[in-house]
Parts: structure tokens; C-alpha cells; sequence
């Protein structure tokens, strides 16, 4: 299915909302979000200035007021921002089973890659999710999901989709496309399977329902659970994820995310793909958990990127989960287009779990949010590394 990186989700124009079908530097194509596409990599198109009127391949920009969902957002979320741009963007609530339990390996399970699920198998998500409006990104509330794995059409591995609280049920989505359901709405997920790990299938999903105007986003993460038991209670071991592995590779994995900003002064904001690289070392013996993601990029439109943000993690273990915090320093040199970079302000979580018999790869869900700013910062993402 290709690299983690190879095809994260692209977003462009003022406020091309989930990308939904190709987008261009600075415009969509002029055709309303209902066509399937393909999803470019975290090079592929991100945004430009603001554009009035332009609600093309899911992009739009208002000069309406604020809509300010922040209201929505779970205890969880930082403080929504001030809100005196018009635009309002605010972190997404704690990724969530729903109370679902997780499906453990048992020493000698399917995989995604050469042993792969019984058609109809279906995977309770680890999910959360924004709700995008023209000019507000907020906490939708999502706390369950299903992924069913359908079988192998053309090659792909099809799973079908199932968000039950915003009345999403999308059958038949490979990684890395864009499907129009019977409804006329659209849906996808970048890397459905990643293309890159053997126990564990995350991605960045959306969903534009088929009035053009209301979308989500988000990320979700599932697959072969490790049982708590088969999780080492002593010594230490680092977990290497390197955006443009393939499948079995010895640091098969990377970093995979979005992130929307305010868009200059006017009601308008943007958004684009982020993509990179992660080190997790984990400490069996004491439980502790920390990382980095590096080489972080965001896309800039045209197919280009520049540098963003490294994240720090710091968390600890609960059985085969980890979870804690993400912090940054700010942007690095270089980030200069518009801006996506996020200062030392900024702030996060991350949640996730081992995956495989012998706790053989991590997957998490990770979320970095700057509040401080007037209308808000919110990147989101999912981490995918392999034990070394």
C-alpha cells in the first residue's frame, strides 16, 4: 500500500475542508467535493491566502462571523482560543475506544501484511475527530468507531468505516483514495493500513457529508492489541518509525498528521499534511515513556514542503497502553511559509498501544494545539514505528 508518508492527507486553498478530492496551490478545481480521488503525500498541495467564495474540492472561505463550536470539546481540550479573527480552531477531545474492548493477538495472529484478517473481522477504533466548518475546527466528540476488513479488491486491502455518532458508514475505502458514498457525501482515509506496519492499521480519515459544507476529520488507530501479558517488565527498547519504509522494513512506520491555522486576517483558515519521522524509548522496568518526532514537514501547496515543529513525548505505561503529553520549542528555521509552525506554547497529548505478539510495533494517536493564539492552532496525527 505504500510508505506512511507517501500519501498523507493533502489540504489546500483558503479553507479546503478535508481535502476531500484533489485540491491545487491556491484553489480547488472548481467541482464540488463529490468526485473520487487520490490523496497526495504531506508535499502535496496545502494552502495560500484567503479566497473568497471559492468552494471548490472542499475548500470555502466565509466572511460570515464565527461559528464557535468550541463549546463542544471534551474537559480534555485546552482552552478554546480567542476568537477575534473570526476563525476558531481548537483541539480534538482524548482519542477513545467507547468502551470497546481492543482485539489482542494470541501468539499467532492474522496480520496485515502476509496473514491477513477473515473478511467481515471488525476492529474497534481508538478514535478522535475535529468538526471543520468554513470557519471553525472543533472537537466533534467522537468517541467510537468500527474498521472491518472487507477483503482485497484490485489489490487493495477495502475496509469499511463506521462513525456512528456523525451517521458515517463507508464501505469499501482502500488507503490513500477518496470514495463517494450512495448519498453523495465523500470519505477516506490516508494510509488506511499504512502500508508500513503488520499488527497495527491507523490513518487520518474525513468525511464530507453530501451538502458540501459540513466535514470532520480526524485519526484512528487499530489492530492486533499485545496482551498485557506478552508485554517485557524489564529492560528498555526503542521503537524507530522513518517516513518512506515500506512493509517489513527494519524502521517500517513514520509520522502522519494535519493541522489547521487562521489564514491572514479574514475569516478564513487552512489547513495541510503533516509528515516525519518517531523515536519512542519505552522502559519496561519503570514504565516510562519518551520520544521525539523529527524531520517534520508541512505542505506548502505545488507539492512542496518546509520544515515544522519537532514534538517531544513524555508519558508512561499502563499494561500494553502508553499515553502522556507533547510539547514543542516552537518552529524551526525555515518554516517561514504562512503560519503552521507552532510556538513553545503549544501543547498536547498522545495515546496508543503495543501492537504484535512480542509487543513488535507501537501505534498511537497524538495531538499538539496552540491556544494562545487569536483563532487557535490544532494539528493532529498517528504515530507508526517498529521495535528495533
Amino acid at each position: 500500500m505504500g510508505s506512511l508518508s507517501n500519501k498523507a492527507i493533502g489540504l489546500a486553498s483558503s479553507v479546503c475542508l478535508l481535502a476531500l478530492a484533489a485540491c491545487s496551490s491556491g484553489g480547488g478545481s472548481g467541482a464540488a467535493p463529490n468526485t473520487t480521488a487520490s490523496n497526495n503525500s504531506a508535499s502535496s498541495p496545502s494552502n495560500s491566502s484567503s479566497s473568497s467564495g471559492n468552494n471548490s474540492s472542499g475548500s470555502s472561505s466565509s466572511s460570515s462571523s464565527a461559528s464557535n463550536s468550541s463549546s463542544s470539546n471534551s474537559s480534555s481540550a485546552p482552552t478554546p482560543p480567542a476568537c477575534s479573527t473570526n476563525v476558531c480552531i481548537s483541539a480534538p477531545g482524548t482519542p477513545s475506544f467507547g468502551g470497546a474492548t481492543p482485539i489482542t493477538e494470541n501468539g499467532n495472529t492474522p496480520n496485515f501484511s502476509n496473514s491477513l484478517p477473515a473478511a467481515g473481522t471488525s476492529f474497534p477504533l481508538m478514535i478522535t475527530g475535529w468538526k471543520v466548518t468554513q470557519t471553525s475546527v472543533s472537537d466533534a466528540s467522537i468517541t467510537s468507531g468500527t474498521l472491518t476488513f472487507q477483503g482485497v479488491t484490485s489489490g487493495k486491502q477495502a475496509f469499511e468505516l463506521k462513525i456512528p455518532s456523525i451517521n458515517l458508514d463507508a464501505p469499501n475505502l482502500t488507503g490513500g483514495t477518496t470514495a463517494t458514498l450512495s448519498d453523495g457525501s465523500t470519505a477516506g482515509i490516508a494510509n488506511i493500513a499504512m502500508g508500513a506496519l503488520n499488527y497495527a492499521s491507523m490513518g487520518v480519515w474525513r468525511y464530507f457529508d453530501k451538502s458540501g459544507i459540513n466535514g470532520w476529520q480526524g485519526a484512528l488507530l487499530t489492530g492486533y492489541q499485545t496482551q498485557t501479558g506478552h508485554v517485557p517488565t524489564s529492560g528498555s527498547a526503542t521503537f524507530i518509525g522513518q517516513r518512506g519504509t515500506a512493509q517489513g522494513d527494519a524502521k517500517a512506520g513514520g509520522v502522519e498528521g494535519a493541522i489547521w491555522v487562521p489564514s491572514g486576517g479574514g475569516p478564513a483558515m487552512s489547513g495541510s499534511g503533516l509528515s516525519g519521522n518517531a523515536t519512542l524509548n519505552i522502559n519496561f522496568a519503570t514504565g516510562s515513556v519518551d520520544g521525539q518526532l523529527t524531520n517534520m514537514t508541512v505542505g506548502t501547496g505545488g507539492g512542496t514542503t518546509v520544515p515544522w515543529n519537532n514534538v517531544s513525548l513524555t508519558g508512561s505505561l499502563s499494561g500494553a497502553n502508553l499515553s502522556g503529553t507533547t510539547a514543542t520549542s516552537g518552529p524551526p528555521a525555515g518554516s517561514g511559509f504562512f503560519p503552521q509552525g507552532m510556538s513553545s506554547a503549544a501543547t498536547g497529548t498522545f495515546k496508543g498501544a503495543f501492537y504484535g505478539p512480542t509487543a513488535n510495533e507501537v501505534g498511537a494517536i497524538w495531538s499538539l494545539s496552540e491556544s494562545t493564539v487569536d483563532g487557535g492552532k490544532s494539528a493532529i496525527g498517528v504515530i507508526a514505528a517498529t521495535h528495533q
